[in-house]
């Protein structure tokens, strides 16, 4: 798994944690991901010839698992969304949450980046 999703989960948890709003809350209403991701040093490093990978290397590697095991873990329904737009990736991905919190797409956003 890529370093970037366990530090992800960790802080997306102590945002719920600081945010005052249950959990059970988040899993009920309506709640979308949003990660603004650009880099992928942890994948170049598995496609090193000396480096011994598995089936399950994929998957611990796209940029849209970032979003997508944020929404699994947590038990989220909203949209699951890893944004790419280079240097401008968490602004895009803010922006998006913002948008769809204004239109009532979603009850809750929840906004990363990394």
């Amino acid at each position: 798994m890529d370093p970037q999703q366990r530090l992800l989960l960790e802080e997306t948890w102590h945002c719920i944690e600081d945010s005052g709003i249950p959990l059970r809350e988040l899993q009920e209403g309506t709640t979308a991901v949003y990660v603004g991701a650009m880099s992928g040093d942890y994948e170049q490093d598995m496609q090193l010839p000396d480096v011994e990978t598995d089936a399950y290397a994929c998957s611990g590697n796209f940029k849209c698992i970032l979003a997508n095991r944020i929404s699994h873990q947590f038990g989220f329904k909203g949209l699951s969304l890893a944004i790419d737009t280079a240097c401008s990736s968490s602004l895009v991905a803010l922006h998006q949450a913002r948008l769809a919190l204004e239109t009532g797409a979603c009850d809750f956003a929840i906004v990363a980046g990394v």
